[in-house]
């Protein structure tokens, strides 16, 4: 094996193993995103709960958010 393909082969090495980095790289920040979505889905719909929660409480008590303001 000459000097020229072993640095060719080397290079080759080199670049499947960064691009194999990469793409586990690359699955753990999906894997980050999905679990932050799913965090952000999960208060936006405590969120929406608490909206319902209390326009119900406010409708219970005869409350007006116009008079509120």
């Amino acid at each position: 094996m000459t000097d020229k393909s072993r640095r060719k082969g080397s290079l080759r090495e080199y670049i499947v193993s960064t691009l194999a980095t990469m793409k586990t790289d690359m699955s753990r920040i999906e894997n980050v995103i999905s679990d932050f979505e799913r965090r952000i889905d999960a208060i936006m719909n405590k969120i929406d709960d608490l909206e319902q929660r209390v326009s119900f409480l406010e409708k219970l008590l005869g409350v007006n958010k116009a008079r509120e303001r």
